[in-house]
């Protein structure tokens, strides 16, 4: 009898109740609940740390100004250019001739075969396009889309450039070629850049405020001579004092033009997204931007909504994808956080860290 009575609740003992439906539904809604608070944290988290890859690349791209001053005794030109006002065309730029100094050499190999030594143009469509007659494979092509001049945080790849989506207005060269998030400071105003990409230009007014940015157009040994380029200037141009010199930042490309490198508008060059390897004729802004500009504040989805007039001259606009500030580069090799919100303009702030000599007592906030 009792072995009985010890069998049958034994047997109840191991009888569990199973989770009602209300139960498993309250456990549901906690583990929601939990994932949507812990979701923003990791988001957060990854924003984090691609924006510090995006101010790393800035400070990688600092040491490659450096140790170009050191092994060539001077400042990185803005690109090449030949003396005659009737030549519309610029060699390589300023982004071409770090490649060596930021880990991409096989990158400046390319380029000083295809080049003759940067003396061919690299503006025109055959140079970069997928027709027959560029010099350049499909893979050569690509390699160019550097990821060292991305911001992870507006983008991790690039659309490769080719014939089918890239068409455009050929007259206004430069419409192929690599892309890139940030820009060098170049010059005063763009309507000023045809005169001071050329060398007789930027010699012979050399004093000009247009063209008192922190870099200038080779010097050339030999006249006609792309191939005999050097520096122009030392770090002694940078009078202010290298701490004190803005000399690359993030540019602002409208969120509907990223990858574009059609004519978009009059003139195209003002939003455009590729090309940062040449000047094309003289007045392309893809990789450069003007130290007077505004900066476009910052949307989260990089929109135009908030600034006017980004077509026209005024439209060579600062900004990434930071919500309300913007990376720059110091000419010491410091990387600095600056708040869009910085006076803009004549006798600002912005103004003095963008020229090299005005002799203004300003710090970089």
């Amino acid at each position: 009898m009792i072995a009985c009575i010890s069998a049958r609740f034994g047997r109840k003992s191991l009888i569990r109740r199973a989770f009602t439906l209300v139960e498993l539904l309250v456990v549901i809604a906690i583990i929601g609940v939990l994932i949507a608070l812990l979701l923003p944290a990791v988001q957060a988290a990854r924003e984090a740390a691609r924006r510090m890859q995006c101010t790393n690349n800035l400070k990688q791209i600092g040491l490659a100004v450096h140790n170009f001053h050191d092994s060539r005794n001077g400042v990185v030109p803005a690109a090449t250019s030949l003396a005659d006002p009737a030549v519309r065309v610029s060699g390589v730029t300023f982004w071409g001739f770090i490649y060596p100094y930021i880990e991409q050499q096989n990158l400046y190999n390319i380029l000083t075969r295809v080049t003759d030594n940067f003396q061919k143009d690299m503006s025109n469509e055959n140079f970069w396009g997928t027709a027959s007659v560029h010099p350049l494979t499909d893979e050569e092509r690509k390699s160019f889309n550097f990821s060292g001049y991305l911001c992870p945080s507006r983008r991790t790849t690039v659309i490769p450039y080719d014939d089918a989506t890239q068409t455009g207005n050929t007259g206004e060269g430069g419409i192929y070629g690599p892309q890139g998030d940030y820009a060098v400071v170049y010059g005063y105003r763009t309507n000023s850049w045809p005169q001071s990409w050329r060398l007789n230009g930027q010699i012979a007014d050399g004093t000009s405020n247009d063209f008192r940015g922190p870099v200038r157009t080779a010097a050339l040994q030999t006249s006609g001579n792309l191939g005999s380029w050097y520096p122009t200037d030392t770090f002694a141009w940078w009078s202010d004092g290298t701490s004190n010199q803005l000399v690359v930042g993030e540019k602002f490309i409208p969120k509907d033009y990223m990858s574009d490198c059609r004519t978009i508008s009059s003139p195209r060059s003002h939003t455009s997204d590729c090309s940062i390897l040449t000047a094309g004729y003289l007045n392309m802004t893809a990789g450069f931007r003007i130290f007077y500009a505004r900066f476009a504040k910052g949307n989260a989805d990089n929109s135009i909504s908030d600034i006017t007039n980004y077509t026209g001259a005024n439209g060579v606009h600062w900004g990434g994808i930071h919500p309300g500030v913007c990376n720059f580069l110091a000419g010491d090799g410091s990387v600095h956080t600056i708040s869009a919100t910085i006076p803009v303009g004549n006798n600002s702030m912005f103004n003095y860290l963008g020229r090299v000599d005005d002799g203004q007592s300003v710090t970089i906030p």
